[in-house]
């Protein structure tokens, strides 16, 4: 499909399987992907690892599409907001329920407009036409429930504003967590921790007053720290500012381990039409038995913290000097240690 310049602009608003997949900021164009269910289904993420070149369009400036078109095609469209590791892509997959929702997992163009923002370009407009079309259900009455990228997070207050009634369902783990999901994957983790850290500090700061050279003498684990606090802070104020009724938070122990409870009650907040037999079928579907991210991988909670308390006995040290330093930016920086859990209020 890439290449194909014979296509009308308003296809790509009739069909919801064209996605809005990139923006280009220069030229104020988006380009889209075609993926239909059983394509988002195998696809890890939608972004330009996961998506063949195959299925793109080429340029499609946002002046020709029609916007008529697109607003009467849109739907209800929610939010999973996560601090990253905590199973965000899981829950999104359970959320593929013909009929009744669907699962955006990471779609690339909410990180497109992360680096249109951080390049200094305006995308107030472009943002919300992006959501607008993400809106567009496969199937006539679906939800669709848009899981971001984490290193998405400095967009998340614009996002709830652009949708009006959408709500935001804030799954998150505690630091130790994090940083032992980081430290597990040995240098890749180390460098994904400095890239949160980078992404988030121009758009979501803490009142730290660290300098650059002082910045330079952390260790890996204190920039990811670092980076952890800066997004539970923006978090915080993002459940501040929209309510209860729009924002509310889960942690991962509580979906890995009281599944039918918890789908329940996700269900009730973004308003799905969900009976009590559907959430007992899908608390008990193969979806939750393999690893999100490593199709056909399976996957144990169990074994998952074990995992965890291994990393931590292997990176005690670090790991103890990088939470005891965190604990002490908290406090520097009136930020959040801990969020609650009210998803169950």
């Amino acid at each position: 499909m890439s290449g194909d310049r014979t296509r009308h602009p308003g296809e790509y608003i009739r069909d919801a399987a064209w996605l809005p997949h990139a923006y280009d900021a220069d030229r104020d164009a988006f380009v889209f992907a075609h993926l239909p269910r059983d394509l988002q289904r195998r696809v890890v993420f939608i972004d330009r690892r996961f998506v063949p070149k195959q299925l793109l369009s080429p340029l499609v400036p946002i002046a020709d599409l029609p916007l008529d078109l697109i607003d009467e095609r849109r739907g209800p469209l929610h939010f999973i907001f996560h601090t990253g590791f905590c199973g965000s892509t899981l829950l999104s997959r359970a959320l593929d329920i013909p009929g009744v929702s669907m699962g955006l997992k990471e779609p690339a163009i909410l990180t497109s407009m992360g680096r249109a923002l951080h390049g200094g370009h305006e995308i107030a407009e472009p943002l919300d036409l992006s959501l607008r079309l993400l809106s567009r259900p496969l199937v006539a009455g679906e939800t669709q429930i848009v899981k971001p990228s984490n290193a998405t997070n400095p967009l998340a207050r614009e996002m709830m504003r652009s949708i009006r009634g959408s709500k935001a369902l804030v799954l998150y783990s505690d630091l130790q967590a994090f940083l032992c999901a980081l430290v597990r994957r040995n240098l890749q983790g180390r460098i994904m921790g400095r890239n949160f850290f980078c992404g988030f500090m121009p758009a979501i700061p803490l009142q730290s007053r660290y300098g650059r050279d002082e910045l330079l003498k952390h260790t890996d684990l204190q920039i990811a720290a670092h980076a952890w606090l800066m997004q539970v802070a923006a978090l915080e104020r993002l459940a501040q500012r929209f309510g209860p009724d729009r924002v509310r938070f889960i942690k991962d122990t509580t979906l890995f381990h009281e599944r039918p409870k918890t789908l329940q009650r996700v269900a009730d907040f973004f308003e799905l039409n969900m009976t009590p037999e559907q959430i007992d079928s899908l608390s008990r579907s193969g979806v939750f038995d393999e690893e999100a991210k490593k199709p056909g991988a399976p996957f144990d909670a169990a074994k998952r913290e074990e995992e965890r308390a291994s990393a931590n006995a292997i990176y005690e040290d670090e790991l103890v000097h990088a939470q005891n330093w965190a604990r002490e930016l908290a406090a520097r920086s009136v930020a959040p240690l801990t969020l609650r859990e009210d998803i169950f209020d």
